[in-house]
């Protein structure tokens, strides 16, 4: 455990990760970065690359959110079938369309 307050001290990014970290591990939830569209585990979250943006001793709070897990993996489920609906209207376009021009 003292590993961890130790890389607080010396790691400023780590310490503007730790309560988004706390939050989602509490929570059982998700970090998600609308930057990158990623979805981080609390863990991840503390070892990715990211940085918490700090202006003026205030965070960005619209650069990470908590969210639930299953809620956004309903959304991607809805996401794809909407993607899935375009891809194939846009084939039966497209197939019609060089039907009529073989002819």
């Amino acid at each position: 455990m003292r590993a961890w307050k130790d890389r607080m001290i010396k790691d400023p990014a780590y310490a503007a990760k730790e309560p988004y970290a706390k939050e989602a591990r509490l929570s059982k939830f998700v970090v998600y970065s609308a930057a990158t569209k990623k979805i981080y585990t609390p863990e991840e979250f503390l070892d990715c690359q990211e940085k918490v943006d700090i202006f003026r001793g205030k965070e960005n709070t619209k650069q990470f959110r908590i969210i639930d897990p299953m809620a956004y993996l309903k959304y991607k489920d809805e996401e794809l079938a909407r993607l899935r609906e375009e891809q194939d209207k846009l084939k039966a376009k497209i197939s019609s369309y060089l039907a009529d021009k073989t002819k």
